[in-house]
């Protein structure tokens, strides 16, 4: 078995595990352990997609290719800007939960990431409320 297919299936494995904890309410989908594993498994399946469909010739033709790519354009578009702000939340509140403050090497990231965030949401808001 070649690597790549070792690391799906252990990728899944760990997702399923996942959700029946969740399913027997012993972690929520707001566990920062489960929306890491998704962001995980859905950047590298994006980039599994992007390089096996354009780095491979199996007969089809470019345009039914970008077809392809699209798909996983749209995993990796979900699990950055749906997912990664819902962690960076996550990691947020369970610190400031346990009356902790945010390690160095993580609170740089977050605070560059921070205003991102804000923009995101209100674009997000916005379009819900036009629509």
């Amino acid at each position: 078995m070649k690597a790549y297919a070792i690391f799906f299936l252990a990728m899944k494995a760990a997702l399923i595990i996942q959700f029946l904890l969740i399913v027997f309410k012993k972690q929520t989908k707001n566990s920062i352990i489960y929306i890491l594993t998704e962001v995980v498994f859905k950047t590298t399946l994006f980039l599994f997609i992007e390089w096996f469909t354009f780095h491979n010739n199996f007969g089809i033709e470019f345009d039914d290719k970008l077809i392809i790519s699209f798909g996983g354009s749209l995993l990796l578009y979900d699990a950055w800007f749906n997912d990664v702000p819902h962690l960076i939340e996550e990691v947020r509140a369970y610190y400031m939960k346990n009356k902790q403050d945010i390690p160095l090497w993580l609170g740089v990231p977050l605070g560059l990431v921070d205003q991102n965030i804000k923009t995101i949401k209100a674009y997000s808001a916005h379009d819900r409320l036009n629509d």
